[in-house]
């Protein structure tokens, strides 16, 4: 019955729905393993562009779950075409990574397109996170209230569930807020895609500047207390403001201190 399922000409989609299946029930890495071997099952069809753009939003899915952003990210790169659904994978990993820019980015890039209706939801749901994550702005209330009423008309609920876990919990609280708490009451405890831990995002020299940085906007402060040149510190700064998802300072620090990345620098 199974190898009939995938010799079907729908098999991509058996294999989306099987991979989901996985996913949703806290399996990422048999929801891959199931996926790989479907593709490889196809053979020649497996490897085919078409095949590979329709398994490319689960498989970017899958990767995050296991806390793996880059593979994620590689995913999207090598198999969809630039359009909304990579915008918005593209959003989701750049949310996970903490790059909040970035993520804004991707979804203003979006803002005008045809979406589907789980397209719009999801494309809300990182908008919102986002502006949870930042410093409060005009649209951090309308984004919520956006999000909660496209969840009541539709019914989806794995838009929220496919947030990383501390933004999952930062939108049901915002939503509850905002008289929206019934779309949020029967989601998994725990959120489908794992954060990525802030170690190891900037090297050491970086959360030196990175520190200093907290302090003063001066460059020649900076490579003074790093005992460096300008130069460097500059490109330090690009380095990091890339990582960050940022390009100025004031984001840099509103990045910094919601992901605690100078907590073991003290």
């Amino acid at each position: 019955m199974t190898k009939g399922r995938h010799t079907t000409e729908h098999w991509a989609l058996v294999a989306e729905t099987d991979a989901l299946i996985e996913l949703v029930a806290g399996s990422p890495g048999h929801g891959l393993a199931r996926l790989d071997e479907a593709v490889e099952r196809r053979g020649g069809d497996g490897g085919a562009r078409r095949a590979r753009a329709r398994l490319a939003r689960i498989r970017s899915l899958l990767h995050l779950s296991l806390s793996n952003p880059d593979g994620a990210a590689a995913v999207l790169a090598r198999d969809l075409s630039d359009g909304p659904a990579a915008r918005i994978e593209r959003a989701r990993v750049a949310l996970s990574l903490g790059q909040t820019g970035t993520a804004l980015n991707d979804l203003r890039a979006v803002s005008g397109a045809h979406l589907s209706t789980r397209q719009s939801a999801e494309a809300a749901a990182i908008d919102a996170a986002v502006l949870l994550r930042i410093s409060a702005t005009p649209r951090r209330t309308a984004a919520v209230q956006r999000l909660g009423a496209l969840l009541d008309r539709s019914g989806l609920r794995l838009p929220l569930a496919l947030l990383p876990d501390p933004d999952l919990a930062r939108v049901v609280a915002a939503l509850e807020a905002e008289g929206y708490a019934h779309v949020a009451a029967e989601l998994p405890k725990r959120a489908l895609i794992g954060d990525v831990e802030p170690d190891g995002l900037l090297s050491k020299r970086e959360l030196a500047v990175l520190e200093q940085l907290m302090h003063t906007s001066s460059i020649a402060q900076i490579a003074a207390a790093n005992v460096v040149s300008a130069n460097t510190v500059k490109s330090q700064l690009r380095s990091i403001y890339r990582k960050l998802g940022v390009s100025n300072r004031e984001d840099a620090i509103a990045v910094t201190v919601e992901r605690h990345l100078l907590a073991s620098v003290d």
